[in-house]
């Protein structure tokens, strides 16, 4: 479970855990100080074998000595394997999906305007941090489902989908997309979803709550990259739908 966690959520606690338990097997006294000399990134990289990290910084000479630590490190390696191959494959569609909005925004000579960062954008306060803005500028795209058909609507970075004002304005529950759903029906991976270079047949719409700004900065197609956009800019690349007032919160 902890190595579960580990692999889904890379956070800090689940770190922590993950260590806790190897070097509970390892019959290391200290688990927190063991926690502390692992180079964290270089076991998601597979830089250095993880068993010689164990070896190295747990004072264990041959691991067979430790069946449960053994084991143990069979899960991670296991775990590891699965987390690359699928982060390949996430890399993959995140390269995709970006090249496929710039040669989308190259039709109005502003590919070159993307922005790609070295660290995430993929929530608004992330995106806001690397471009060094006010979150409420972040234009983030939601994606709703609709019958059998996906919906956009980009909001403001600080706005909140008010669920009264959404069905009055489309006669349904506003219902977002499921992780797995996000990609397939709109073309984009989740972190990376955009107004721009979306599936045939997925409308877009723009909240009023983008009004409030001479630009904004949507993303690009990965959960690394932005624009900033006039909204005379943004409406025209975007090939919205119309202007809806469906949020709350700003």
């Amino acid at each position: 479970r902890d190595i579960d966690a580990a692999i889904a959520e890379g956070n800090e606690r689940a770190k922590l855990a993950l260590c806790r338990h190897l070097a509970t097997a390892a019959r290391v006294k200290d688990p927190v100080a063991c926690s502390g000399v692992f180079d964290w990134h270089v076991f998601w990289d597979c830089r250095k074998s993880f068993l010689e990290i164990v070896k190295e910084k747990c004072y264990i000479r041959d691991s067979k000595s430790h069946p449960v630590l053994g084991r143990s490190l069979g899960v991670v390696f296991l775990c590891m394997a699965t987390y690359n191959k699928r982060e390949n494959s996430d890399r993959r569609k995140r390269k995709m999906s970006i090249e496929s909005v710039k040669a989308y925004l190259k039709q109005y000579d502003m590919e070159e305007r993307i922005r790609e960062f070295d660290v995430s954008s993929a929530t608004v306060e992330l995106a806001a941090e690397a471009l060094n803005c006010e979150a409420q500028r972040i234009a983030k795209t939601l994606s709703f489902l609709q019958g059998d058909k996906a919906v956009l609507i980009c909001t403001a970075g600080d706005a909140k989908v008010d669920n009264h004002k959404y069905k009055e304005r489309f006669g349904m529950k506003a219902k977002m997309l499921s992780f797995e759903e996000v990609e397939e029906m709109t073309g984009h991976v989740v972190g990376g979803v955009c107004p721009f270079a979306v599936k045939e047949g997925v409308p877009v719409y723009l909240d009023v709550s983008l009004q409030r700004f001479e630009t904004v900065y949507p993303a690009c197609g990965s959960a690394n990259s932005a624009i900033e956009l006039t909204i005379p800019e943004l409406e025209k690349c975007s090939g919205y739908e119309a202007w809806v007032d469906v949020c709350k919160g700003y």
